[in-house]
């Protein structure tokens, strides 16, 4: 297990190198920040290529619609709790209408009214949004819970794959977080805590649906939909104040909350996954074939 799992964190780190160094360097994320989220997907096709393990080993042939619904659902609503009660305690305002004005003018509805224009902006980036943000979140997901959470369940139990899997998902993070978000004024030792628990949270229930399921689709639709919700339509309507930063936003204390949430809802909800044995027959790769690679993975 250790190899593999050695072989695709160091083909990530490598092949994520060069684009950190590119965003760090201009300053801008945009478009580099696309090409970064499919590095994981290409050291996990490499890894699978290395290992000649099938690439249906990664989930992406098997579909689970009632876990996808569900995969969507839960980020819209741990979104809305964190951002209604910002608005609601004041924290932070509600509208905020830059973004709306700036939609409106694009959609050429600027007659209507605010109300109408703020229920267009979200039902338009719901949809439009999700479609490209599916673009990314697959490239992530490919290697996270394609490849790494597979890997280390032949090992391990599900707390520790999801601690595992979690924390390095957020460390490979860590070093773009300051172009990212550069208005962002947080102690340095806030935004990791906050931002890693967040990240291993939703990563602990990514893992839990891989797992569940068998399936790659429900975490890259939980993922998709975190960031849609959370950064291109709640975030956006959203008047920051002097402590906003600390609590609403993927740095805020706000969704670390609801990371160990639904962290800890996944981690009850143990007891229905498949055992290691079930999983890799339920993800398609023969008992047969995983004979014949133990030994390449053993050397």
């Amino acid at each position: 297990m250790w190899k593999p799992t050695a072989l695709f964190l160091a083909l990530t780190t490598v092949l994520s190198t060069a684009f950190y160094v590119v965003i760090n360097v201009t300053g801008s994320p945009a478009p580099w920040v696309l090409g970064l989220m499919w590095m994981p997907a290409l050291a996990a096709v490499l890894s699978c290529t290395i290992l000649r393990r099938p690439l249906r080993f990664l989930g992406g042939s098997r579909w689970s619609g009632p876990f996808a619904i569900i995969a969507y659902i839960v980020p819209v609503l741990y979104g809305l709790a964190i951002y209604v009660l910002v608005w609601v305690t004041g924290i932070g305002g509600f509208p905020r209408l830059d973004s709306v004005d700036a939609f409106a003018r694009t959609a050429g509805i600027e007659s209507l009214s605010d109300s109408a224009r703020i229920l267009l902006f979200i039902v338009v980036n719901a949809a439009v949004g999700m479609i490209t943000g599916l673009l990314a979140a697959t490239g992530e997901e490919l290697g996270w819970r394609g490849f790494l959470v597979p890997e280390l369940y032949r090992s391990m139990g599900f707390v520790g794959v999801a601690i595992v899997s979690g924390v390095i998902w957020a460390v490979w993070h860590y070093a773009i977080v300051g172009v990212v978000y550069p208005d962002v004024e947080l102690p340095l030792w806030y935004w990791v805590l906050m931002f890693s628990v967040a990240a291993a949270g939703v990563g602990t229930l990514a893992a839990w649906l891989r797992l569940r399921t068998a399936s790659l689709w429900p975490p890259v639709i939980l993922h998709s939909s975190s960031n849609l919700w959370m950064q291109s339509i709640l975030d956006p309507l959203t008047v920051y104040r002097e402590v906003t930063d600390a609590v609403a936003g993927d740095l805020g204390i706000g969704v670390a909350t609801a990371g160990l949430v639904v962290a800890i809802i996944a981690i009850l909800l143990r007891k229905h996954l498949p055992s290691s044995e079930q999983f890799e027959r339920l993800n398609g790769v023969p008992a047969s074939l995983e004979d014949r690679l133990a030994p390449v993975a053993d050397r």
